[in-house]
């Protein structure tokens, strides 16, 4: 889902200067548009790249504005340059592809290039009221489907030129920006009048919407009209993610509902404004961990890593770092230090009683203990719950080797904050001066090369 869409120009006799600048904006998932421009002073090659998730609409101008389509891991080329006219030197440009140029000749002839643009709609004049009475809905409804036949009768025209996705596409963006449409001008009658009338609604499983902009935006409109929040609470994001989750559920399925629920996902964190809130995003979202692709996975860490930048938020130890310690009981009742450990590689597992996936580990760091058992090396495990009686009838049940400690009182928040763990089982590698090898490392099925690199065998 981390892809990019690529603008190659290739410039020709230039004899002045040539601006290029774009601008992408991503309606959903909505981001901030982006801005970026090349000053060609030579000829050459240039290139711009956008990341983006499906086939999106940039703005370029180059003396003049228009918008191209670029598609993931795909290039559109540009030609630039100057040439002679009448002993004048006047600035050019082209582009080829069949779907840019019906583009151009859809903005030429309808004035604009996606029904999503409601600014350029005749219905545009209702959208300046807060409310409508029925008469004007009514009277909206009716210039908005004169103009949905309009549109696709125009589209049906160029179907034979078209790439077959591409025409289905720009159907159901039609069919979806104008439920979008008729659901922002319902949501603006009153509560009497909205009884009269049926809401607007569509077919929401529909697996051919994957690239639909204007359906995922509906389908989001109408999560917000059917799960209304107070705005004023903290953390809106969330909120709403998990007022509608069950919606969502039960509205889609499928290719539509992964990429709806990645950018969801990700917009828990895009929105964050702290790091309080990325703590919320982390909880909701190791929720949701197993139910995730690994391309989900890379697009929504993509987003976190953004906004912890951004906030300047350590969401984990460094390498080097010294390791928070700790004293803890072992199952003599004797308390243990972390600098009981010294000059040793320590391999941290926390874990508590109630994790199914981290009992189930068990074997494998016994076997990793075994394996390693007379280097300079130790197996600390921490429980972090307070059940003693659970604790220790699971350690002798499975024969748990290494140092067992559990936690009491305050240590288990203590230690799940300093150490950034969000979900259990996590591990640390720690070496002999009590520095941070690694946080949130290998588990026991793959870390033993990556010990072995640090023991000392001499």
């Amino acid at each position: 889902m981390n892809d990019s869409g690529f603008i190659k120009i290739i410039a020709e006799n230039v004899i002045d200067t040539i601006n290029v600048k774009t601008q992408f904006c991503s309606s959903f998932p909505l981001r901030s548009c982006t801005f970026k421009n090349i000053t060609i002073s030579k000829p050459g090659e240039y290139f711009l790249s956008y990341r983006m998730t499906k086939p999106e609409l940039v703005r370029i101008t180059i003396g003049e504005s228009f918008q191209l389509l670029l598609l993931p891991k795909d290039t559109t080329l540009i030609n630039v340059g100057y040439k002679t006219i009448n002993q004048e030197s006047k600035l050019y440009f082209n582009f080829s592809g069949r779907i840019n140029e019906y583009l151009q000749i859809k903005k030429r002839d309808i004035g604009y290039y996606t029904f999503f643009e409601i600014d350029d709609l005749p219905v545009y004049k209702f959208f300046h009221k807060m409310t409508i009475s029925k008469d004007e809905y009514k009277e909206a409804l009716s210039i908005l489907e004169s103009h949905v036949k309009y549109y696709e009768t125009f589209i049906k025209d160029y179907k034979q030129s078209l790439p077959g996705w591409f025409y289905e596409l720009e159907i159901l963006n039609t069919r979806y920006g104008s439920a979008y449409i008729k659901l922002l001008l319902y949501k603006k009658l009153s509560m009497e009048d909205q009884k009269r009338f049926s809401e607007p609604v569509i077919l929401f499983n529909n697996p051919v919407a994957t690239l639909s902009t204007p359906f995922y935006a509906f389908v989001l409109e109408y999560l917000y009209f059917k799960r209304p929040i107070d705005l004023s609470k903290p953390h809106l994001v969330s909120r709403h993610y998990r007022a509608q989750s069950d919606l969502i559920d039960s509205l889609l399925t499928g290719d539509t509902k992964k990429y709806f629920l990645s950018c969801r996902l990700a917009d828990l964190y895009y929105f964050s404004d702290s790091a309080e809130d990325v703590k919320i995003a982390d909880t909701i979202v190791n929720a949701q961990s197993p139910n995730l692709t690994l391309d989900q996975k890379e697009f929504i860490n993509y987003y976190k890593a953004l906004v912890v930048k951004a906030l300047d938020i350590k969401d984990s130890l460094s390498q080097g770092d010294k390791a928070p310690g700790f004293y803890l009981k072992d199952m003599n009742g004797d308390v243990l230090a972390l600098s009981n450990f010294k000059n040793k590689i320590v391999y941290v597992h926390f874990w508590a009683t109630w994790c199914e996936p981290c009992i189930k580990e068990i074997p494998y760091l016994n076997q990793l203990y075994s394996n390693l058992n007379n280097q300079n090396f130790e197996l600390v495990n921490i429980c972090l719950d307070d059940n003693p009686d659970t604790w220790e009838k699971i350690i002798v049940k499975t024969n748990f080797k290494g140092i067992n400690l559990i936690c009491k009182g305050n240590w288990e928040k203590s230690l799940m904050e300093k150490y950034f763990i969000t979900e259990l089982p996590h591990y640390t590698l720690i070496d002999g001066n009590g520095s941070i090898i690694k946080n949130k490392c290998s588990g026991p099925n793959a870390i033993n090369p990556e010990i072995i690199k640090y023991l000392d065998y001499e």
